[in-house]
């Protein structure tokens, strides 16, 4: 199952989406009634329990630019 820890030791964590990422985050919310931080809940569970999304999630945080705004 793809259920995340318990939210009793949560760490909360910030980033920055770039315009185009969080239109498609909300427009998806409207049709589906998922809460865009469930569903980064859910990639991250996908990356924590799916050996090949993890590969290539990482393969592309390697090569990403780093940083807000760029």
């Amino acid at each position: 199952m793809l259920a995340p820890p318990s939210a009793k030791v949560a760490r909360r964590v910030g980033l920055y989406l770039h315009d185009d990422d969080y239109r498609t985050l909300k427009t998806t919310e409207l049709n589906d009634r998922a809460d865009p931080q469930d569903r980064m809940r859910a990639m991250i569970a996908l990356y924590r329990h799916n050996d090949r999304y993890r590969a290539a999630v990482d393969r592309l945080a390697r090569t990403a630019p780093k940083g807000a705004g760029q």
